[in-house]
């Protein structure tokens, strides 16, 4: 585990524990005192209609003013050249003769022969300098030997 997840941790943890602690201590408050915890439950209620009745009158308000619509021109559509009609066949579809292979011969690996490459760089040297420049390109560098 690394520091920064460890670190993570613990503030996970320790938010954990704060809150199990803080609904312990109401809990404990509100046994001690119930009076106050109604009358604290009271005024949150009020609280909330009073907010719920501001919404409404500001969704009012906004029901009765509305946008003028503008509507954007159309796009202009460039004259198109109407398609030529296709040609009709001189022959019917029937008279048209055409085999299928067949399935082994879909199947089937064809082989060809082919000669390595590094044997046709090779054989396409013509001095011994090219070879040692070839072989010291393809060997390993002199610092691995």
């Amino acid at each position: 585990m690394t520091f920064i997840e460890f670190l993570g941790f613990i503030i996970t943890i320790t938010a954990m524990i704060a809150i199990v602690v803080k609904k312990n201590w109401e809990e404990r408050d509100r046994r001690k005192n119930p009076e106050k915890y109604r009358q604290k439950e009271e005024q949150l209620r009020k609280l909330l209609k009073s907010l719920e009745t501001s919404e409404e009158d500001e969704e009012e308000e906004e029901e009765d003013w509305e946008e003028p619509v503008v509507y954007a021109p159309p796009p202009k559509i460039p004259n198109l050249k109407k398609a030529t009609p296709p040609k009709k066949l001189s022959q019917p579809l029937s008279s048209f003769s055409h085999t299928f292979p067949n399935e082994s011969d879909a199947y089937a690996i064809k082989s060809r022969i082919e000669t390595c490459r590094g044997k046709t760089i090779l054989q396409n040297l013509h001095s011994k300098k090219d070879f040692m420049v070839l072989q010291a390109i393809l060997n390993k560098p002199k610092s691995l030997e």
